[in-house]
Parts: C-alpha cells; sequence; structure tokens
C-alpha cells in the first residue's frame, strides 16, 4: 500500500489497522482524508491519530486551555474535559 508516499508492508499495515480499530471506522476514514489533503511526507500512524475527532488532549493543549477557563470570568460558561481538568491545578 502506498499513500503519501509512504509504502507500508503488509505486517506494518496489520499493526495500523490494529491500533485504529477501536475507532469508528468512519472517523478514520475521514482523518484518512485529512491525511491526503494535508500530509506533505510520509503517512504514520501518528498523523492519523492527530486527525481523529475527540482525542485526548496533550499536556500543552490541556494546560493552554485549563489557563483559558482561569482567565474566565462568572459570565463565561466552560466546558472542560478530565485532561483539562487534571491540569487546571497547575493552571493557578
Amino acid at each position: 500500500m502506498c499513500v503519501s508516499g509512504t509504502t507500508l508492508s503488509e505486517a506494518a499495515l496489520a499493526l495500523m489497522v490494529e491500533d485504529l480499530a477501536e475507532h469508528p471506522a468512519a472517523d478514520v476514514m475521514r482523518a484518512l482524508a485529512k491525511c491526503r489533503r494535508e500530509l506533505h511526507g510520509r503517512l504514520g500512524l501518528a498523523a492519523i491519530l492527530e486527525r481523529l475527532p475527540n482525542q485526548p488532549y496533550g499536556p500543552e493543549a490541556a494546560w493552554a486551555k485549563a489557563v483559558a477557563a482561569r482567565l474566565c470570568d462568572e459570565n463565561v460558561s466552560v466546558v472542560i474535559e478530565r485532561a483539562i481538568f487534571a491540569a487546571f491545578p497547575f493552571a493557578l
């Protein structure tokens, strides 16, 4: 299989399929479509995972969301996920 200049062996493809199987097929297909449009280099599992919806925030993104929530006043509603809530004490 060759996508974005990346040739995957059958073994590598099987591992990638196994890793992506926990996600809804429609989400994976949308992520792959984004990869086709956006990638300028080789296709890797990380590129696909980054484009899946509702992925947990990494530390930097969680921190940024927690700080933004901390700066809001009582007139602003903020919904935060567990990962952001976990980072919140460090944003105080």
